[in-house]
C-alpha cells in the first residue's frame, strides 16, 4: 500500500511513528567503532557455568526490520519531520514515541508535563492535517 492511498488518522500516524522508532533503534550506529581491545566473557563463579548461555540468547528476540518498515522509517524521518516547524515539537514527538515519560520530556525541554502533552497532541493533529493536505495536493 502506498502512502498516497492511506486515509491518515492519528492512530495510523502514531503506529508509523512507533515503527520508525523501533527501526531507528535497530539500525547500526552512524560512527565507526574503534578497536579498543578484546573483552572476554569470563566465568568467575562455579554456579555461572550452570546457566545455558545459548538458551538465554535465543530467548531474546532481536528486531530485524523488513523492507517495508525501513521504508516507513524513511518516510517518517525524511518527509514528516521537515513538515513540523518547531524543533522543540519535533523533539517532543520523537521522545514520546520512544516511550519517554511526560515528566522526563518536560525536564529536557524545560516545560511542564501538561504543556508537553498539549504540544504533543497538537503536533500529531497538525501532522495528520498536513499529510491529508499533501496527499490531496499531489493527486
Amino acid at each position: 500500500m502506498q502512502a498516497k492511498q492511506i486515509q491518515w488518522t492519528e492512530e495510523i500516524v502514531l503506529e508509523w511513528l512507533d515503527i520508525a522508532v523501533k527501526v531507528d533503534k535497530s539500525l547500526p550506529p552512524v560512527y565507526r567503532r574503534g578497536i579498543s581491545g578484546q573483552h572476554w566473557d569470563i566465568k568467575r563463579e562455579w554456579y555461572e557455568l550452570l546457566w545455558d548461555i545459548e538458551e538465554v540468547r535465543q530467548a531474546e528476540e532481536i528486531f530485524r526490520p523488513t523492507n517495508r518498515q525501513i521504508s516507513i522509517w524513511e518516510e517518517v524521518v525524511l518527509r514528516w519531520f521537515p513538515l513540523i516547524e518547531d524543533s522543540k515539537n519535533k523533539r517532543i514527538l520523537w521522545l514520546r514515541s520512544c516511550g519517554v515519560s511526560w515528566v522526563k520530556i518536560g525536564k529536557k525541554t524545560h516545560l511542564t508535563r501538561q504543556t508537553v502533552a498539549h504540544r504533543y497532541q497538537h503536533t500529531v493533529e497538525e501532522l495528520v492535517h498536513k499529510l491529508r493536505f499533501l496527499d490531496t495536493k499531489i493527486s
